[in-house]
C-alpha cells in the first residue's frame, strides 16, 4: 500500500493549486515535508492581555471580535486594510499596509487573535501594525492549533500565513492517517533518553510546555548529527578498508638529506608531523591526513618531503592548488628545494597551450614525471597517471568535498595529504574533516616576530599612509587590499582601480605602485607579482587575489581598508602576507564598522595571532553558514542543529555514529535496513561512499 505521507499537499482540504505551488517553494510537496517542516521559532501565547489593558510600546497578544473591516486605496497602487477588534466595549486597530487581499481575510462578527507592538495612534487610538492574526472558530481545529498555547513560528514565503502552515501539519498528524517512522536505533534512543520520533514530531510543532519543547528539539539535533557523522564515519571507514597496492621503500636517507640540506632547521611540530605523515606512508592503507597551520609555519617543506619519499619508492605525486598564481608558485619553490634531486617536475594549468597539455599528458600517463604541480587542469578526465601514489591539495576549503573523491580515484587508493592555511575550529574539523586523521602544525620558524596588528578609523587613515611612506623609504614593500575591483553604487566600499590611481598620483606619486584584481589575465597577474617579489614594485595595491599569493619576504606591511568588510578568518590569512622575514612587521585595519560584531571583529585581530582563537571567534561571530561558504567547503545544511551552540550534543551523536558502524552497537536487520536508506536520501551526492 503507498504510504499516506507521499500523498501530495495539493489535495489536502484547503490547499489547492495555487496554495501549493506557494508550499513548493518552502520544500513542502508532500504530507511527509509537511511534518518535517520544523518552525524556526516559538510565540508563547500562554497569555492573552485584555484590549482595555494594552498600553503603547508594549508586545501583547489579544483576542476579540471584528467590528469594522475597510480597505483605503491611495495613489501609485498603495493602500491600508484597518481591522477592528473590540472586547467588553475597548478597541485595538490592526493596519496593514500594501496587503489589500487581506480584506477579504476578515469578516466582520469574527473572533480573531492579534499579536504585536501597539502603538499610539493619530487619534489616540491603539493601534498593531502588521500583526500575526489567528481566526478563532469555537467549533474548529483553530482554537486548538491558535489559541492560548505556545505557537510555531515558520519560514514562509510571500501570500502564505503561519495559520495555513499550522493547519496544514496539524491536518497531516491528525486526520490523515501520516505514521511518523522511527529511524534510528531503539537502544540508541533508550540510552540517550530520547523520546520516540512521533512523539517528537508532534511536540516539536505543538508543545505543550518549553520542557516538552527542549526535549523534541534535542532529539532532532541529535538525529541530524547522528546520521551526519555516520555518514562521515562510513566514508572514512570505506578509505580504510582499501589496502594500497604498492609499497614504500624502508630506506629514507634521501628525504634526509634533503632535510639536512634545507637553509633553516625544522620546528619541532614539523618534525611531529614528518614522523606522523611516515607511519602513514608505510601502511597499508591509504593515508588520509589533514594538514593545518597558519600562513608561514612550513607546510611546503612537509609536502615536498613527502612527494620525495613517494618518488624514492617510484612513485609519482601531484599537488593540486587553487589558483593558477599558487601553482607557479609551488612549482618554482618546489623545483628550488628539490634542485639535487634527480627527478622530473612539471607544470599543469589551464593556461598551458593545447598542444603542451596534450605533450604533458602523454608524459604523465608514461610515468615519466614524478611530480605533477597544477590547478583544477588536474581533475580533467584527460589525465591518467601511471602509477600516482600521493596527493596533496593545497589550501582545502577552495575545492568541495566531492572535487577532492574525484582526485583520490586518478590512482588505485592513493595516500592523500590535505593542506590547509585556515585553522579549522574543532567545532567544524568533527564535520567537515571528521573522516581524516588531523595534524597540527602550531609552531612558526625560528626568528619569525609576530605580527603588530592595529585598528585605525577610517578619520585616521593619514596615519597609515604616512606609515607605509616610513615603510617604503626604509627599503621595505607594502601591501593595500580593497574589497571591491570596481565602485559599486550599491555598496559605500573603496574599489581598486579607483583607489590605485588616487594613491598612485596624490598619495605616493615617489614611489612604484602596483595594480592587482582577480579578473586580469593571468599573465598580467604573474607578471605584476613577479615584479612585486623581484622589489619593482613599492606598494601593490590589490584585492583578496593576494590571500594565497606569492612569498615576498620583504614585504612587511599591508594595509586592508574596508576591514569591517572582511570575516575575521580572511583578515588574518590577508595579514600572513607579511611577517615572512625575520624583521618586523605590521598590519594596519582601516574601518569604521557600524555593528558592535563589527567591532568586536577588529579588536579580536588586534589583540591576537592565534589562527585558531580567530577561527573560533569567527565561528562564533557570523555563524557557520558564512564560515566558508557551504558549497566549497561541503559543510552540510542543518535543519535544527547549530555546530557552535549544539558542540556536546554533535560530540555524543559522532561517539554513538561511531559505535554503529564499527559494530559495536547491535541493531537489528529492520534498522539497518532503515538507516542505509535514510543516508541514500540524505547524504549520497555529499559522501559518495556510504554503505552499511
Amino acid at each position: 500500500m503507498p504510504d499516506p505521507a507521499d500523498r501530495s499537499i495539493q489535495f489536502v482540504k484547503g490547499i489547492g493549486p495555487r496554495r501549493a505551488e506557494l508550499l513548493s517553494k518552502l520544500g513542502i510537496s508532500t504530507l511527509r515535508d509537511a511534518i518535517e517542516y520544523f518552525p524556526r521559532a516559538y510565540k508563547d501565547r500562554g497569555e492573552i492581555t485584555p484590549i482595555r489593558e494594552v498600553v503603547p510600546d508594549s508586545e501583547v497578544t489579544v483576542r476579540g471580535k471584528i467590528v469594522s473591516v475597510r480597505l483605503k486605496k491611495f495613489f501609485y497602487r498603495r493602500s491600508m486594510v484597518t481591522v477592528i477588534l473590540e472586547e467588553e466595549g475597548s478597541q485595538v486597530t490592526c493596519v496593514w499596509f500594501n496587503q489589500p487581499y487581506m480584506r477579504e481575510r476578515f469578516k466582520r462578527g469574527m473572533h480573531v487573535i492579534a499579536a504585536g507592538k501597539v502603538r499610539l495612534g493619530k487619534n489616540d487610538e491603539y493601534a498593531i501594525a502588521n500583526p500575526e492574526t489567528e481566526i478563532v472558530d469555537e467549533d474548529a481545529e483553530e482554537t486548538l492549533l491558535n489559541g492560548s498555547r505556545i505557537l510555531p513560528v515558520y519560514p514562509l514565503t510571500e501570500r502564505l500565513t503561519q495559520s495555513a502552515v499550522r493547519s496544514l501539519v496539524h491536518k497531516a498528524l491528525n486526520e490523515m492517517n501520516v505514521s511518523v517512522e522511527e529511524i534510528m536505533p531503539e537502544s540508541v534512543i533508550t540510552d540517550h533518553r530520547l523520546p520516540e520520533r512521533e512523539a517528537a514530531i508532534r511536540s516539536v510543532h505543538f508543545p505543550s510546555s518549553e520542557e516538552e519543547l527542549e526535549r523534541a528539539r534535542r532529539r532532532f539535533i541529535f538525529e541530524e548529527f547522528f546520521f551526519l557523522q555516520m555518514g562521515i564515519a562510513l566514508r572514512r571507514k570505506a578509505i580504510r578498508q582499501r589496502e594500497k597496492p604498492r609499497k614504500y621503500c624502508e630506506q629514507k636517507g634521501r628525504c634526509d638529506g634533503f632535510i639536512r640540506s634545507l637553509p633553516f632547521k625544522l620546528t619541532s611540530a614539523q618534525r611531529k608531523v614528518l614522523d606522523e605523515i611516515e607511519q602513514d606512508l608505510m601502511s597499508s592503507m591509504p593515508m588520509n591526513r589533514l594538514l593545518q597551520g597558519d600562513v608561514g609555519s612550513g607546510k611546503t617543506v612537509v609536502a615536498v618531503w613527502a612527494m620525495l619519499r613517494a618518488a624514492a619508492s617510484g612513485l609519482q605525486s601531484a599537488i593540486m592548488a587553487p589558483t593558477e598564481v599558487l601553482a607557479r608558485q609551488h612549482f618554482r619553490k618546489i623545483s628550488e628545494q628539490l634542485r639535487g634531486e634527480d627527478l622530473n617536475i612539471v607544470m599543469l594549468i589551464g593556461a598551458a597551450t593545447a598542444s603542451e597539455k596534450k605533450r604533458l599528458r602523454q608524459l604523465i600517463h608514461s610515468g615519466h614525471i614524478d611530480i605533477v604541480i597544477g590547478t583544477h587542469a588536474l581533475f580533467q578526465e584527460k589525465v591518467k597517471f601511471k602509477d600516482l601514489g600521493l596527493i596533496v591539495i593545497d589550501e582545502q576549503h577552495k575545492f568541495g568535498v566531492m572535487q577532492r573523491m574525484r582526485f583520490f580515484r586518478k590512482g588505485f587508493a592513493p595516500d592523500m595529504l590535505v593542506m590547509t592555511a585556515t585553522p579549522i575550529p574543532r567545532t567544524l574539523s568533527l564535520t567537515i574533516y571528521g573522516d581524516m586523521d588531523v595534524s597540527i602544525l602550531d609552531e612558526m620558524p625560528p626568528g619569525r616576530k609576530p605580527i603588530e596588528t592595529r585598528w585605525l578609523r577610517n578619520r585616521d587613515l593619514k596615519k597609515a599612509y604616512n606609515f607605509v611612506r616610513k615603510q617604503v623609504r626604509e627599503g621595505r614593500q607594502v601591501y593595500v587590499i580593497y574589497p571591491l575591483v570596481e565602485e559599486s553604487r550599491y555598496r559605500d566600499l573603496k574599489s581598486v582601480k579607483k583607489m590605485f590611481q588616487e594613491l598612485r598620483k596624490k598619495e605616493f606619486p615617489e614611489f612604484r605602485v602596483g595594480l592587482l584584481y582577480g579578473s586580469m589575465k593571468p599573465e598580467e597577474k604573474e607578471r605584476v607579482m613577479l615584479d612585486f617579489r623581484d622589489r619593482k614594485i613599492d606598494v601593490l595595491v590589490s584585492t583578496t587575489v593576494i590571500e594565497v599569493g606569492i612569498d615576498v619576504p620583504n614585504a612587511t606591511c599591508i594595509v586592508i581598508e574596508n576591514a569591517d568588510y572582511f570575516g575575521l578568518s580572511q583578515l588574518h590569512q590577508l595579514r600572513g602576507r607579511v611577517g615572512r622575514s625575520s624583521e618586523q612587521s605590521y598590519c594596519v585595519l582601516v574601518g569604521t564598522p557600524k555593528s558592535q560584531t563589527g567591532r568586536q571583529r577588529l579588536k579580536v585581530l588586534e589583540s591576537t595571532t592565534d589562527g585558531f582563537r580567530i577561527a573560533e571567534e569567527d565561528l562564533y561571530l557570523r555563524g557557520t553558514g558564512e564560515f566558508f561558504g557551504t558549497m566549497q567547503s561541503g559543510l552540510p545544511d542543518l535543519k535544527v542543529g547549530d555546530l557552535f551552540r549544539d558542540f556536546e550534543i554533535l560530540k555524543v551523536a559522532r561517539d554513538e555514529a561511531r559505535r554503529v558502524v564499527s559494530g559495536d552497537r547491535k541493531i537489528t536487520y529492520k534498522e539497518r535496513a532503515v538507516m542505509r536508506r535514510i543516508l541514500h536520501q540524505r547524504f549520497a551526492k555529499r559522501f559518495s561512499l556510504v554503505s552499511i
